[in-house]
């Protein structure tokens, strides 16, 4: 593996290199700069791959890599510690089923993924999503079911154009049913939270 990260680096220098000569050529200056910077940017992984094998392969024969090695597992400890653990997920797991946060958070990501197609769906002419990569599209959520386990995700993260080209901030919910982790219902309706 080692060699092949080597012939990596060698790739990454020349690339680098050509990228280096058209920097210089008339009219390439930006085709040039992007080719150095990505020669370099291999180069660098290349090297930092190669110096992760290394260090891994210089640490095998150490006395504490050996100790580590020596050390048994005793089974019985871990069947006990499993068994615990188990009865105490089972009273967790209910405790969680019963509160809102905590049983909306485990399926935000799965309402979000089956959701997001659905209300964009809403949209009679075009939308846009106002929120990041990184905030969420759902900023409440509420029982629908607790018995059924069917929750509904609110947020007002979204514009919808209208026929005359304006946007308007609108409100939605979906509502999402965490026992067969499917979408039961979706509206959306002008007007923020």
């Amino acid at each position: 593996m080692e060699n092949f990260f080597a012939f990596l680096f060698l790739v990454a220098v020349a690339v680098m290199i050509y990228g280096i000569v058209c920097m210089f050529r008339s009219g390439r200056r930006l085709r040039g700069f992007t080719t150095a910077s990505l020669g370099l940017l291999f180069g660098v992984i290349s090297l930092l791959q190669i110096g992760s094998d290394i260090d891994v392969s210089s640490a095998e024969g150490t006395p504490e890599a050996t100790q580590a090695e020596a050390v048994p597992e005793e089974p019985a400890e871990e069947e006990e510690v499993e068994q615990a653990a188990a009865t105490g997920d089972e009273d967790e797991a209910e405790d969680c089923r019963q509160d809102i946060s905590c049983h909306g958070e485990k399926f935000v990501t799965e309402a979000s993924v089956r959701c997001t197609g659905l209300i964009e769906g809403l949209a009679n002419y075009d939308y846009e999503w106002t929120n990041g990569w990184l905030s969420p599209k759902f900023s409440r959520l509420q029982w629908v079911d607790r018995e059924a386990g069917i929750v509904s995700y609110i947020g007002d993260e979204i514009k919808f154009q209208n026929g005359f080209g304006a946007w308007q901030y609108h409100t939605y919910r979906c509502n999402f049913d965490t026992e067969l982790e499917a979408v039961v219902d979706v509206e959306a309706y002008p007007g923020r939270i």
